[in-house]
């Protein structure tokens, strides 16, 4: 995991947390003056989904903003990197009940006066692991890779950080 990156009990929220329910589409997009810089994913008991929350930083005036539209497929892993200079500001997932498992899509935003630089990544989180990550102050969310598990498994997930210079 990424030294003083995860931690254990709760995140200090600069935002209200938006509870996603496990099984159910969501939306989250942080406002126009915010990154994602927390993010908490817990199993519940279910076992093939996950319920995620979300955290916006809020302070940070962004712009140029894209949404990458879904770029994931059912049941397969992948590897989703903002483009250059840009950290994620939002994400949306479809669940698709038969197939048990989600596709996503991305928002990613530069951040005025910054670029990525000095990027780190945290171990694999496995698919029955709850995750819960404060990124530190001035880093942001730039990657995250998912191994699709199968058999009702859910999925891994590992997620980068990256230092806004």
């Amino acid at each position: 995991m990424l030294a003083g990156v995860v931690v254990s009990a709760c995140l200090a929220v600069v935002l209200p947390l938006k509870t996603l329910s496990a099984r159910r589409d969501y939306h989250h997009r942080c406002p126009k003056d915010g990154i994602i810089n927390g993010i908490v994913s817990e199993r519940s008991g279910i076992r093939y989904d996950r319920a995620m929350r979300f955290v916006c930083r809020k302070g940070l005036l962004t712009f140029q903003c894209e949404n990458s539209g879904y770029v994931t497929k059912l049941k397969e892993s992948f590897d989703f990197r903002c483009p250059a200079d840009t950290v994620l500001a939002g994400v949306s997932s479809r669940f698709d009940r038969l197939a048990r498992d989600r596709q996503f899509s991305f928002r990613c935003c530069k951040v005025r006066r910054s670029r990525t630089s000095t990027c780190r990544k945290s171990g694999w989180y496995g698919a029955s692991d709850d995750i819960r990550l404060q990124v530190p102050p001035g880093w942001a969310v730039s990657e995250l890779n998912s191994q699709y598990v199968g058999r009702g498994g859910g999925r891994s997930w590992r997620i980068e950080i990256c230092y806004l210079a």
